[in-house]
């Protein structure tokens, strides 16, 4: 007889809700299902500046903009899976999941994020709103390091 260990993978979940309702609730959800030890991330609950366009994370691949990024970074670039949740505002991400996207260009830049699963979760009430939220990840693929292979509509 063969034992055979799974892996125990870390897992990193982030909400752009302001809110603490149906995002978070699929959140936890899925991250349960994994039976992995993981941390939900509340972007609410951080403060997160916008890009400022500065250019320097192109050059020292480091944010010159000083606020809690810094440490959701280091999280970040250890997480074997990120989940990505927001629910749908105006057929898009909340401002607070575009705010840290476009925040993540250097994890990107330096290649930290390349090779990492991700998971995304939209939730929306019109069957449109979840395709055009997903939609709005798309872009990201190019910051994330990875190809939108399939996705699940709730």
């Amino acid at each position: 007889m063969s034992i055979v260990k799974r892996k125990k993978y870390n897992i990193i979940g982030v909400s752009g809700s302001p809110r603490d309702k149906n995002t978070n609730y699929m959140l936890r959800t899925v991250l349960d299902a994994t039976s992995c030890v993981y941390e939900l991330i509340l972007l609410k609950d951080k403060n997160i500046k916008p890009c400022t366009a500065c250019k320097g994370c192109y050059h020292s691949h480091k944010c010159a903009v000083k606020d809690d990024m810094q440490e959701l970074y280091y999280k970040l670039s250890k997480a074997d899976i990120i989940v990505l949740g927001s629910p749908t505002y105006f057929d898009n991400v909340t401002a607070l999941m575009k705010t840290f996207i476009d925040r993540c260009l250097p994890l990107y830049l330096s290649e930290k994020l390349k090779g990492k699963k991700v998971a995304l979760v939209s939730v929306g009430n019109f069957k449109k709103e979840e395709v055009t939220c997903l939609d709005g990840y798309n872009p990201n693929e190019a910051i994330l390091g990875e190809e939108m292979k399939n996705s699940v509509k709730i």
